[in-house]
């Protein structure tokens, strides 16, 4: 009887293990796509000067973290940020392409952790400018569904 129990307790748990990583497998696959549709927003975003949208990714408590040290917290500060950074997208910068690449994404509970690289090619004043890195993001879906980024942070360089 002891033997029945055993093979009983293994086999639920072989199961209960088996759906939780089929469950976590499939919420990763949901939050890559998210994070995809976000990443081509924010590009978009950027090449048309609209910070709004790139707000709109953030939770309303997001944050971002600047290479400076200092972190900005919330839609109106992001928003404040993003308007400054793009004042002269289309006069003093034109022809920004920004491309936006994810290289892993890991799911822990209700967060997923994203890597990836970026690059912004414009020219600026007449001069061609290539800002490329790194960074680091996290997402959580919302109450609403939408998956949004509660914190973002350039990889500093060397």
């Amino acid at each position: 009887m002891k033997k029945f129990y055993f093979i009983t307790i293994i086999l639920l748990s072989t199961t209960i293990l088996t759906f939780a990583q089929n469950n976590d497998s499939d919420v990763l696959a949901e939050a890559k796509d998210a994070i995809a549709k976000g990443n081509a927003q924010w590009c978009e975003a950027w090449e048309k000067a609209n910070p709004e949208k790139v707000v709109e990714l953030f939770a309303e408590d997001g944050k971002l973290l600047l290479s400076s040290g200092k972190i900005v917290k919330g839609h109106e500060q992001l928003l404040a940020l993003y308007k400054n950074a793009m004042k002269g997208v289309g006069t003093d910068i034109k022809n920004i392409k920004v491309s936006v690449t994810t290289l892993n994404a890991w799911l822990d509970g209700e967060l997923v952790y994203e890597t990836g690289k970026y690059i912004y090619d414009y020219v600026e004043n007449g001069k061609p400018v290539i800002e490329a890195g790194k960074y680091v993001t996290i997402w959580k879906k919302q109450k609403d569904g939408n998956w949004r980024l509660i914190m973002d942070m350039g990889v500093p360089r060397d």
